[in-house]
């Protein structure tokens, strides 16, 4: 193998490695094209085999180290700066209400030396109460959230102004995928390759990102091979093939079989269904049923976050386009999934968050349940609930909630509404809402479905007395319960007038009164007087009808 050539470059040290590889025991000649071509734009290196078969080569390295550099700089002192706040709030409880959250400028300037007067300079303005603050010589900071529920806290998060580090955006960039294919038109070859080196340090899911971005001009491209190198000369790292030439077209015909395209496929599917292209989720619901009536998901795609977004990106794309029957298959292919969140993952349901994502296969399926959840797929809704809910984890049953509250509020198309005693589909609603009260009476810690009980028993109007109370009596201990003891007391009769189930407002009228008067309960307390106010916004003339609740506890009213 002839590896020398008097106009060596320093991108052969990079390639020799792959060309190892990819021609063992080969002779082969190398040429360097674009020092040849003056007049015209050439690739990198023409390799040519004994059989004359010629091999042209573009070399791309992934490079933009002053960027990252800064970045990595300003997010490294950002953390001490973090670690030093959090040792001066430790010292500071007693004067700092809450949880903040702050907002500092991108030409942040942070030293080591100055990191601890800093900490205690945004302390003070803090405690002064200061929404936006310049601390001399170090930046710009501003409040942009304050819980006062919140155990006390001070989080720095970065500017919009800032600008993140986006890998797959400057990989497409480095790569010049356009540039690459005019130099491949410019010369004979019976392959064209495009190597890139990771000089970066980034994941090979943000080449994969990339390159799905780009998809679309793969398709016509004059590109037949792109393979991924380790930036390190002497490694036993093999190259990773990211995409060949044949894939996109055997995805466009449903003729993905071998594990190699498998294995690109895998790589490509999260981030082309990112896309939200029409035409390219067509493609790939195509594939993707050809492939699971062979084998479960789990055993074609290991990647379990692949599997996850196949289920949310898809499904959320089936149910916005009306495609409900798509939508099942998926849900029935996806609902046995064996994949489950991580324990530690279990924590953020107990606690007071607007939002969790999905962390498991299981979770998405709940999730997307909720498409069905109108006209003639509501039936198919309840089932895959109810399935759900009775037979997974605690995090899976937060996501049934989803379904479960467009259930509620579509309700009235459910076989056997209206009727009482409660029978058919209704009556199993009925006993899904009441098993999910009783697993939160059961388990409070789970916070964050408690809280979304609230919104589902908010809608559903036709409780008797006895299980109203049974409602609030499970849920008074969170503050998001307020809306339902105003909604029983003072507005479920008023508004529901001509209903056949009898309701004794009278009962809640006297507990919300309780609450207001002697409660211990002052977050419940002051949730309810914000949604009193909020009613008094929207609907002054109601200030009469609300008077008595807002005099039996002036003083919260008044703060």
């Amino acid at each position: 193998m002839n590896y020398f050539d008097p106009q060596k470059r320093k991108e052969y040290e990079y390639i020799e490695p792959f060309i190892r590889f990819y021609f063992p025991q080969k002779k082969i000649k190398i040429q360097f094209p674009d020092l040849n071509e003056r007049n015209k734009k050439a690739p990198d290196f023409l390799i040519t085999l004994s059989n004359n078969h010629k091999f042209a080569i573009e070399h791309k390295r992934i490079l933009d180290e002053e960027e990252i550099r800064k970045k990595h700089n300003l997010f490294k002192n950002v953390s001490e700066l973090q670690k030093a706040l959090d040792n001066l709030i430790a010292k500071n409880k007693d004067k700092i209400k809450g949880k903040y959250f702050l907002h500092y400028s991108s030409n942040l300037k942070i030293t080591k030396k100055n990191i601890e007067k800093i900490g205690e300079n945004i302390i003070e303005e803090i405690i002064q109460d200061k929404q936006n603050f310049h601390i001399k010589n170090v930046g710009d900071f501003e409040v942009v959230c304050h819980n006062e529920k919140s155990d006390p806290d001070i989080l720095l998060a970065i500017t919009s102004d800032a600008k993140f580090i986006n890998p797959s955006d400057i990989i497409e960039q480095c790569i010049k995928l356009e540039e690459t294919n005019e130099k491949f038109n410019n010369i004979q070859a019976n392959k064209r390759i495009l190597l890139i080196t990771n000089n970066s340090g980034f994941e090979e899911e943000d080449y994969f990102k990339a390159l799905a971005k780009n998809f679309e001009k793969l398709l016509i491209y004059n590109i037949d091979e792109i393979w991924l190198l380790s930036p390190k000369i002497d490694t036993n790292i093999p190259p990773k093939l990211l995409f060949t030439k044949k894939f996109p077209n055997n995805l466009l015909n449903s003729r993905i079989k071998n594990k190699k395209e498998l294995k690109l496929l895998e790589g490509l599917l999260s981030h082309l269904l990112e896309l939200k292209d029409d035409r390219i989720n067509e493609i790939i619901l195509k594939n993707l049923k050809i492939l699971f009536a062979r084998k479960d998901p789990h055993k074609i795609f290991d990647n379990k976050y692949v599997r996850i977004s196949i289920v949310t990106n898809l499904g959320e794309w089936l149910g916005k386009n009306k495609k409900y029957d798509d939508l099942i298959w998926l849900i029935n292919t996806f609902i046995n999934d064996p994949d489950q969140a991580d324990p530690e993952e279990f924590k953020e349901i107990e606690e007071d968050r607007n939002f969790i994502p999905i962390s498991a296969v299981t979770e998405g399926v709940a999730y997307i349940v909720h498409f069905l959840a109108l006209d003639n797929y509501i039936s198919k809704a309840l089932y895959y609930t109810k399935k759900l809910l009775l037979y997974r984890d605690q995090r899976v049953k937060y996501f049934c909630l989803f379904p479960l509250l467009k259930i509620s509020v579509n309700r009235s198309l459910l076989k056997g509404y209206g009727e009482r005693p409660r029978k058919d589909e209704y009556k199993e609603f009925y006993k899904l809402c009441f098993y999910m009260l009783e697993f939160i009476k059961n388990n409070p810690q789970y916070i964050a479905i408690a809280n979304f009980l609230c919104k589902i028993f908010l809608v559903y109007t036709d409780l008797s007395t006895k299980e109203a109370k049974k409602v609030l009596d499970t849920l008074e201990y969170i503050p998001e319960s307020a809306p339902l003891f105003i909604y029983f007391a003072l507005y479920r009769k008023r508004l529901l007038r001509n209903q056949k189930v009898k309701f004794n407002d009278k009962i809640f009228q006297k507990r919300l009164k309780e609450i207001l008067q002697k409660s211990d309960n002052i977050m419940l307390k002051k949730e309810i007087l914000i949604e009193i106010k909020q009613i008094l916004d929207k609907h002054p003339e109601e200030s009469d009808y609300l008077a008595q609740y807002i005099e039996l506890s002036k003083d919260l009213f008044n703060d």
